[in-house]
């Protein structure tokens, strides 16, 4: 047997083979786009591996950074408390001197006023003895008539 190939189906065969050709070049074409997008994706991430790698050292230093920065706020957190322990003991001696400032205060009034009431008595105290030394003097005056005779 055999075949005979009709001249139709010689260019159906004829057309299946140039669109087979058609299709293989697309293909090619667009294997092409993906090598050269593979290659642009390789590049890239190529790219992206170096800046993690920069991220990265920056990271560690940024943590070196932050531990520093820690350790200074511990620092700082201990000078806050010893200076809040000192500020406490200056009040409570601010708050002692204070009540003994109020106590001398108490006192001195209580001084001044005796003082004034001394003064008072002096001055009544001046007062009778003038009196008492005015009346005596009176007296011998009466009973001495100033030529040192007693007239009695």
């Amino acid at each position: 047997m055999t075949a005979t190939v009709t001249r139709d189906e010689f260019e159906d065969v004829k057309e299946l083979l140039a669109s087979a050709a058609r299709y293989a070049e697309s293909a090619n074409a667009r294997l092409d786009r993906v090598a050269a997008q593979q290659e642009l994706n390789t590049s890239a991430i190529a790219l992206l591996g170096e800046r993690q790698d920069r991220t990265q050292q920056q990271l560690d230093v940024l943590a070196i950074k932050l531990d520093r920065l820690g350790d200074r706020v511990d620092q700082l957190t201990e000078r806050v408390d010893q200076l809040t322990e000192r500020v406490d003991q200056l009040t409570e001696r601010v708050d002692q001197l204070s009540t003994q400032v109020s106590e001398l205060s108490i006192t001195v009034e209580s001084l001044a006023q005796q003082a004034v009431q001394d003064r008072s008595q002096a001055e009544i105290d001046r007062a009778e003895f003038r009196s008492t030394v005015t009346q005596l003097l009176e007296v011998l005056t009466q009973q001495f008539n100033g030529n040192g005779r007693s007239e009695g």
